[in-house]
């Protein structure tokens, strides 16, 4: 092989830079990158970190209530309460009226001749039906037990616990000889008039009389009976025989 120059051409020298080619493909080199790159790389693929604060935290929407809303008078206890004023309320407009209609010292008159309650009303007939039977029942037996016992039932020192100590004290000895019994039932009552004071009963009455163990004769009478408040219930203020 010569030495000899190159025609046209300068004899490249030793060190220098030379123009850079490009690479040459080798045959089957581009089949090969691309199933290189159509293969799936194997291994751990990292997830992209995400800041919790980026997180955003899913809304909860409480269901609308179908009530009015949470107002004070959807409170049980609150109800209550209101119930129990609205009851003393009205009570004190039903006393406040009969107040009124009364007036402060009611008193039984013709067209109004019951002016207490019902209560007051029946327990005062009721006691007007014991006290006349305890009081007008003798027995020749115990005349004088009787006798005191029918004083504890009426008014002391009244007009008719006077007479009527005296009138069983008149017939005691003929009552007592002539073994003479006495009973009283009470078939009927009603309520005349009927005061905070004062309430008259007229009582319908069978007597049975019996004398030295003969048979009983039966006489009805009425009575009109009136008793007054005192402090150990009604007593009797007078009796008046029909």
């Amino acid at each position: 092989m010569s030495d000899k120059p190159r025609p046209g051409g300068r004899r490249p020298v030793v060190g220098s830079r030379t123009a850079t080619s490009r690479p040459r493909r080798i045959a089957g080199a581009a089949a090969a990158d691309q199933d290189h790159e159509a293969q799936p790389v194997e291994g751990e693929i990292a997830e992209p970190e995400i800041a919790d604060s980026e997180i955003a935290e899913p809304e909860i929407v409480e269901p609308r209530s179908t009530t009015t809303g949470p107002g004070w008078l959807s409170r049980r206890s609150t109800t209550t309460l209101l119930a129990a004023v609205m009851a003393a309320l009205l009570a004190l407009i039903a006393a406040t009226s009969w107040y009124l209609w009364l007036g402060a010292d009611p008193e039984p008159t013709a067209d109004r001749p019951v002016v207490i309650s019902e209560v007051e009303r029946a327990g005062a007939v009721a006691a007007a039906q014991q006290h006349v039977v305890t009081i007008l029942t003798r027995s020749h037996e115990s005349y004088d037990e009787q006798t005191e016992a029918a004083l504890e039932l009426i008014v002391p020192d009244s007009e008719f616990a006077e007479e009527f100590a005296q009138t069983a004290q008149d017939v005691k000895d003929a009552f007592v000889e002539d073994e003479v019994e006495l009973e009283y039932t009470v078939v009927g009552a009603s309520v005349v008039r009927a005061g905070p004071e004062k309430v008259q009963a007229l009582l319908f009455l069978n007597q049975f009389t019996t004398k030295g163990g003969a048979e009983p004769t039966f006489t009805p009478y009425r009575a009109l009976v009136t008793v007054v408040p005192s402090g150990t219930g009604w007593r009797v203020l007078t009796i008046d025989t029909k």
